[in-house]
């Protein structure tokens, strides 16, 4: 995105070619556009993250923060959107990777998103991540970025504890 002579804005939207599995091309649309409407603030966010070692984990969940954030706007603003998010989220929630390790903070604010809890419900943390994800519904756009920073702390406890930590 950028301005052009005039002052107008300009954007490129990229809709993935071949379209992702679960997604169709209106809904991925409509997907990318609330990012412009609701005002993602991916060029701070990335320019902030970037220098952490953990860049490629943090940048992916705060991405997943704001993709809840937007939907949530969108689903509330316009309604018929809805069922057309839900839809998609629990399609891939269905074809997600079942070999992915069950205690990543990424996959399990995915699954909870995709409407997959059942498979990480009994994972530590599973209620903040939750939280977060609940938390982060119908803010303004930094809200994904406060939220990600009240989560930071579980994120980090995972490097902690490694692959095999489940509540009983």
């Amino acid at each position: 995105n950028g301005v052009t002579q005039d002052n107008t804005k300009s954007y490129t939207i990229n809709i993935s070619t071949p379209p992702v599995k679960c997604i169709d091309k209106y809904t991925a649309l409509l997907h990318e556009l609330g990012h412009i409407l609701y005002q993602s603030p991916f060029t701070p966010i990335r320019k902030m993250l970037e220098k952490s070692k953990h860049y490629p984990l943090y940048f992916a969940i705060f991405n997943v923060l704001e993709d809840q954030r937007i939907e949530s706007h969108l689903s509330e603003n316009y309604i018929a959107y809805r069922q057309r998010f839900k839809k998609t989220t629990t399609a891939l929630g269905k074809n997600m990777d079942e070999s992915e390790n069950i205690n990543d903070p990424l996959y399990i604010l995915l699954a909870i998103r995709f409407n997959q809890e059942k498979v990480v419900k009994h994972v530590k943390n599973f209620t903040h991540y939750k939280k977060a994800l609940d938390d982060v519904k119908n803010t303004d756009s930094f809200g994904a970025l406060r939220v990600f920073i009240s989560i930071k702390k579980y994120i980090e406890e995972s490097f902690v504890l490694g692959s095999n930590t489940v509540i009983q």
